[in-house]
């Protein structure tokens, strides 16, 4: 049961390309709005540069700490899992 089998790792390999795709298009969307950030809900270009460095610095922080849990020994498979979790979730 703890056994992986041959075909299980590539598997798993496809799904972490597969969450990486979609983790790159979620950072590229703010980005891509702020032309319509601008115009419907009248944020100024230095509103809409706060908000990409917020989001920026929030990476920036996650980042190493969720590389700090890993290497302390937490399972690596329930780390991804809680922090896609509660991605979903916000």
């Amino acid at each position: 049961m703890g056994q992986e089998g041959p075909h299980q790792k590539p598997n798993q390999l496809w799904l972490l390309y597969m969450i990486c795709l979609v983790e790159g298009a979620d950072i590229q969307l703010l980005p891509s709005c702020f032309r319509a950030l601008e115009a419907d809900i009248g944020l100024s270009l230095k509103q809409l540069s706060m908000l990409g460095l917020c989001q920026a610095l929030a990476m920036s922080i996650a980042t190493p700490c969720v590389g700090i849990l890993i290497d302390s020994g937490t399972s690596a498979k329930q780390t991804l899992f809680c922090g896609t979790a509660a991605w979903a979730i916000i």
